[in-house]
């Protein structure tokens, strides 16, 4: 629990940190606009995550407020990474914690809805001062994209990139290609091809290199960390185990969507979050 705690307050210090020295080198409006810190995504989200459950869940006055404000900020960060997909899981996540909960956490939740909405706002207002507006408006701009395939090079080159790689899962769909294996695709903005191995697409990426088999073991791994993660949660008593297991089962919620943009297979944040879920979930049920 020390260690995760430190890796999040780590994630999120540093994301700040270096999203506001991006603010204060930027020299013209538009690249204020343009400023984002794309790393470590998935620990974010998280964060995100886990404050949520610690606020639902504890019963100390103190910790709620503490955990809300910390939701808070770690919101903030997810929306300052300007990643689209990672907003998606973030949401999904919330959502999965939701709708997993008790009533009394549902009411709780929403309640607090409004507050928590208010003070991200006050919060980011006080930090970035009148850098506030470039801010919005780019967050702006950035959520307008979603769904815009036919206006937006980098989801058309996504688009073209998954017909090429099913092309090649089709041709040998049972044993797949491997990590090392390049495929062929052109990159529209620069009106190029270029020969890589990354797949955007975690569930095409997960066909191609690694067959049909591989595919249903990762899809099985995710499913079974999210019914252990649920059903941990309802049946323990302790409040740490029920935090815990919340946060495994919001976050890999949120990565099956996530996992359509970012293939969670191939970075370190999905593999290192799979592998800890399971070993936790599998160790903490056996004893309960």
């Amino acid at each position: 629990g020390g260690i995760l705690i430190l890796i999040l307050g780590f994630v999120l210090i540093r994301n700040f940190f270096y999203y506001r020295e991006i603010l204060l080198q930027a020299l013209l409006p538009w690249q204020a606009e343009h400023a984002r810190v794309a790393a470590n995504e998935l620990i974010v989200v998280a964060g995100c995550s886990f404050t949520l459950a610690l606020a639902t869940v504890s019963n100390s006055k103190w910790l709620q407020y503490l955990s809300t404000g910390l939701f808070v900020t770690f919101l903030i960060s997810l929306i300052l990474t300007q990643s689209r997909g990672y907003w998606f899981a973030g949401f999904f996540s919330f959502l999965a914690i939701f709708f997993i909960v008790e009533r009394s956490g549902k009411i709780r939740i929403l309640s607090t809805a409004i507050v928590l909405l208010s003070l991200g706002f006050i919060v980011a207002n006080i930090i970035f001062d009148d850098l506030f507006s470039l801010i919005i408006n780019a967050l702006s701009d950035r959520f307008k994209s979603i769904g815009t395939a036919n206006t937006d090079n980098s989801l058309q080159d996504r688009w073209l990139e998954s017909k090429t790689v099913f092309g090649h899962v089709v041709d040998n769909p049972i044993a797949g290609y491997g990590f090392g294996v390049n495929f062929t695709r052109k990159v529209l903005f620069y009106d190029f091809f270029i020969s890589t191995s990354y797949v955007h697409n975690g569930y095409l990426a997960s066909l191609y290199k690694l067959g049909v088999l591989g595919f249903t073991g990762i899809i099985f791994i995710w499913i079974n960390i999210f019914i252990k993660g649920k059903n941990l949660y309802r049946k323990v008593t302790n409040d740490y185990v029920s935090i815990i297991a919340l946060t495994c089962a919001g976050v890999i919620f949120g990565m099956f969507f996530v996992n359509m943009t970012s293939p969670q297979i191939l970075t370190f944040e999905g593999i290192l979050f799979m592998t800890l879920a399971t070993s936790y979930l599998n160790t903490t049920s056996a004893n309960e």
